[in-house]
């Protein structure tokens, strides 16, 4: 289910100002991470970090909810080749420009 970012940010606010909420996580999930104690934060995870347009388009999401950004990545993952997001990122292209002629 989606919803306009604006709806989504009022929602999470909303939530972490209740203390019994919070608890509840708490008691289901475990210790949270430290990252995740003082505000709420915009996430994005992914086997591995990439600069690319997807991260690009994240920040400027991040950005306009006045989120701080936030990228995990699994830590013990292992490079397979047949994983063709993996191997794609071992040779990343490079672009000068974001908008109008990309150079490569």
């Amino acid at each position: 289910m989606y919803i306009p970012l604006e709806e989504a940010e009022k929602e999470l606010r909303a939530r972490w100002g209740k203390t019994a909420l919070r608890e509840k996580v708490r008691q289901f999930m475990g210790e949270l991470p430290v990252v995740f104690e003082k505000e709420p934060r915009a996430v994005l995870f992914r086997n591995i970090m990439t600069p690319n347009f997807e991260y690009l388009h994240f920040l400027d999401l991040a950005k306009k909810s006045k989120l701080r950004p936030l990228g995990l990545e699994y830590v013990t993952d292992r490079f397979c080749t047949r994983n063709t997001d993996k191997v794609s990122l071992g040779r990343l292209p490079c672009f000068e420009k974001k908008t109008g002629t990309d150079v490569m």
